[in-house]
């Protein structure tokens, strides 16, 4: 079980929010995951980074697995999630932070855009 309380905090919200919610959660989780490594090889902590990067692609991969592929938006998205996971498998191996900070801030943009998106849409629905 959890020792540390942030953890537990996580583990609780995320059980707690509904799905729209959580995939705001994942895109931002992944962003943070990426600029964790990205501290971690500036710190030249190589395998703290390995550790981060690959927890971002697995975040990517959920993403990518949970979409509805009868919508045309899910096969752009599904591209693009392939496109980051290449580039993530790209960035780990070469440890370039270039390539992480880009798809750091694509997920950061992603979060964002999904944000106002549910904003908007909740207050269609109170309308």
């Amino acid at each position: 079980m959890y020792t540390n309380p942030y953890e537990l905090y996580k583990q609780q919200d995320l059980d707690t929010c509904n799905k729209q919610e959580l995939v705001g959660k994942l895109y931002n989780e992944g962003s943070v995951s990426l600029k964790r490594a990205i501290a971690a090889i500036h710190q030249k902590k190589f395998d703290v980074a390995n550790e981060n990067i690959k927890k971002a692609e697995v975040i990517v991969s959920t993403l990518k697995k949970s979409l509805d592929m009868q919508f045309e938006i899910s096969h752009q998205l599904c591209q693009i999630y392939n496109y980051m996971l290449k580039r993530m498998v790209e960035g780990n191996m070469k440890k370039d932070v270039t390539i992480l900070e880009e798809i750091s801030g694509m997920l950061s943009d992603f979060r964002d855009v999904w944000s106002e998106a549910i904003k908007r849409s909740k207050k269609l629905q109170s309308i």
